[in-house]
């Protein structure tokens, strides 16, 4: 029965957006495949908000609410001509081995994305969740949604509570998949799907910057193979899908502002309006936004007359996606957010020269490698001195200098990031006779890490909140697919797959680490691997003794992100609701 009913309702979702973007009449494979993911995204999350009001956020609603959405869109289809999506037609085995031969270090690379891709899909099916922050409210708030049937916040005027007042809409996405399969074991699969729903945008956005078929595709293989989108791509966390929508947002909103159609500007909008409904550093992309978007408009006068359509879309999105949980805190605790000011321990502000410095010291990430010692030396007193005073949570100056440890909150872009992406950026900006579109994107992309130091100020975790940053600039690897540096690039994008795979903290598959792999772990051994939470293991242990796999336990929260509640909660939400 939960199989079925999942399938239905993926099913359902399925179709609905597919119809729903077929009455856009969005063109081309790649574009209409984002619009796709984009609305069905919309969807989950709208009709997550609405059955909230009325408290019938379960399963039964769901489907009831999917099935009017698809006859709805079926109607609208009907009503607008009944436009075919773009066809998909397999070139046959002779073009593809022609191609091959064209390209064979391509072959290689979408050889490595399907293993990779591969790995995490099963570990996000194997493995239970155990990243920190999804324990410590993600995966919590939405096993409290599931068993009272409703998004609303319940324990209202707390402040600095993420359960409470963080921006919901990744968390809708997961109660969606927890409510229908009657436990936690799909939620990490939203991201993976985010992954490439992202390269898709990736690839989409580099042909539309001008590049060849071959050479987007290379872009977008290699962003995937990067270790943190990878990494993300088995959690729960929120990265990915606050990129996916803030660049899918932005490619239709150029799209349709330079082939003057008002369905690609609205889907731009939605774009905005969940990015805005999923974290709160979405903010952080309005300066490239206004870049961007201010440059078309400046160069396609006519695109000018939807100016006024897009902005009242943009309204009508935040409104939708956007304003559940802000309007609650505005209610409840007098604050836009949420949050009473920048958490303390966890970002540490200086001066903007000093922020920008050690945020961009995120991209010194080695994940796996052999880092010689001379180098980490080399870099080790320029540390000191740059991090100098900086105490937060856990952390103070970067020891090593250069990271090789594979965390899926921490960890950063490679060597790719540091020594192919950043350099594409500077000469995307600097170099003569440089297409505009890639200046505006590489113009973007610095845009967004400037605002994210000196909004922020720097955490280690800060590599992850320049994934759009860094997504945004990745079509310019479409610049690296050919030639001597295409086999460069290759290798040092193969260099640190193996330990991402591997020897992730949080999901380690060779058991030398730990002394046992992860898949070798119980549920409970799985998400309390992590050094902090190794002490709640046995007294939960005894409990689920006790009281056996599916009793009903009552729970007293112990104040935000409590680890003992989040572990307690996800455990009666596996045992079923």
């Amino acid at each position: 029965m939960t199989i079925a009913r999942t399938v239905l309702a993926i099913a359902l979702l399925g179709a609905s957006s597919v119809l729903l973007a077929a009455s856009l009449r969005v063109a081309g494979r790649a574009a209409f495949a984002v619009a796709t993911g984009l609305l069905a995204a919309a969807s989950v999350v709208g009709i997550s908000i609405l059955l909230s009001f009325a408290h019938l956020l379960t399963p039964a609603g769901l489907l009831v609410a999917e099935a009017i959405l698809t006859l709805a869109a079926a109607g609208i289809w009907r009503r607008v001509g009944a436009p075919r999506p773009p066809s998909v037609q397999w070139p046959g085995w002779g073009a593809a081995l022609a191609a091959a031969r064209a390209h064979p270090p391509l072959v290689i690379l979408l050889f490595a994305v399907v293993v990779g891709v591969g790995v995490q899909a099963l570990l996000a099916v194997v493995v239970a969740p155990n990243e920190s922050d999804a324990l410590g409210y993600h995966l919590s708030r939405s096993a409290y949604w599931v068993l009272h049937h409703s998004a609303l916040q319940y324990q209202p005027g707390q402040l600095d509570d993420p359960e409470l007042a963080a921006p919901p809409n990744a968390e809708l996405l997961l109660t969606w998949t927890m409510a229908l399969s009657r436990g936690d074991h799909l939620t990490q699969l939203v991201q993976w799907v985010t992954l490439g729903e992202l390269a898709l945008s990736l690839f989409a956005l580099a042909r539309l910057l001008g590049f060849r078929r071959p050479n987007a595709l290379w872009a977008a293989a290699v962003f995937v193979l990067l270790p943190e989108p990878l990494l993300q791509g088995a959690t729960d966390q929120n990265d990915l899908l606050v990129a996916f929508f803030l660049l899918a947002g932005g490619y239709f909103a150029v799209l349709g502002l330079r082939d003057g159609r008002l369905g690609e500007v609205a889907l731009g909008a939605v774009g905005a309006g969940l990015a805005a409904g999923t974290k709160l550093t979405a903010a952080l992309a309005l300066p490239a936004a206004l870049l961007i978007i201010g440059a078309v408009l400046w160069s396609r006068p006519a695109a000018r007359r939807l100016v006024g359509p897009g902005l009242l879309a943009l309204a009508a999105s935040v409104v939708a996606f956007a304003a559940f949980n802000y309007v609650q805190n505005v209610i409840h605790t007098h604050t836009l957010t949420g949050f009473s000011g920048t958490p303390v321990g966890d970002f540490v502000r200086s001066s903007p020269p000093l922020d920008v410095a050690r945020v961009g010291w995120n991209l010194l990430d080695a994940p796996g490698l052999p880092v010689p010692d001379w180098l980490q030396n080399a870099f080790g007193p320029l540390a000191h001195r740059l991090f100098h005073g900086v105490h937060g949570s856990g952390f103070s100056v970067p020891d090593p200098p250069i990271r090789t440890d594979v965390l899926e909150d921490e960890s950063g872009y490679g060597p790719v990031g540091l020594l192919v992406l950043v350099p594409l950026v500077i000469a995307a900006l600097l170099a003569r006779r440089r297409p505009p579109g890639e200046r505006l994107v590489a113009g973007g992309a610095v845009l967004y890490c400037l605002a994210c130091a000196l909004a922020l100020g720097y955490t280690p975790e800060g590599a992850r909140y320049l994934m759009p940053a860094v997504a945004l600039a990745a079509p310019l690897l479409a610049r690296t697919a050919r030639g001597p540096r295409a086999w460069v690039v290759l290798a040092l994008a193969l260099s640190t797959l193996p330990a991402t795979l591997l020897t992730n903290t949080n999901k380690p598959v060779r058991s030398d680490l730990v002394g046992r792999s992860i898949v070798d772990m119980d549920r409970l051994a799985q998400q309390t691997i992590d050094s902090t939470l190794h002490s709640i293991a046995e007294p939960i242990r005894r409990l689920n003794r006790r009281i056996g796999p599916t009793a009903p336990v009552g729970l007293t929260r112990l104040g935000p992100s409590s680890y003992l509640v989040s572990v307690a909660a996800l455990r009666t939400a596996s045992g079923g609701y």
